[in-house]
């Protein structure tokens, strides 16, 4: 059985007919990444497929094993004209070591994390950058 090695910094750029980087199980094994960049990518509608399937298996284990990307601390994401949003709304919780995401040119993106209706709840919004994507508005949660 082969295993997919990823570094701890990851970088994708241009994959044109990439619609999903990857599946929530693959997501959940992704314990060593630090910072993900993703450039160009015409057609990436997700970064993480199946999120009904995630929602499911993170609410049916602990806090601990459920941490997805527990070292994630950068996130880049520029040119993926189609993304509409970075993080279902489940993971979340899942990124305790998030400092810092930047957005450039997602033209569809309209949250960060899928289900907030706008409102950051894990990240401070100084910590974002946002630039060219006119549909992403966000309110400061009355939690930060």
């Amino acid at each position: 059985m082969r295993m997919l090695m990823f570094k701890p910094v990851s970088r994708l750029k241009s994959c044109d007919k990439l619609k999903r980087l990857f599946s929530s199980c693959l997501a959940q094994s992704l314990v060593r990444f630090e910072a993900l960049v993703i450039r160009h990518c015409k057609e990436l509608e997700e970064i993480i497929g199946d999120t009904e399937v995630y929602e499911e298996i993170s609410s049916s284990i602990t806090t601990e094993r459920s941490l997805c990307l527990p070292r994630l601390k950068a996130q880049k994401i520029e040119g993926c004209p189609v993304l509409e949003y970075v993080f279902p709304i489940a993971l979340a919780q899942g990124l305790p070591e998030l400092q810092r995401i930047e957005i450039r040119g997602c033209l569809l993106i309209s949250q960060v994390f899928k289900g907030d209706n706008g409102i950051v709840h894990r990240i401070s919004q100084s910590v974002m950058t946002v630039v060219d994507c006119a549909r992403l508005t966000m309110r400061r949660s009355e939690y930060n």
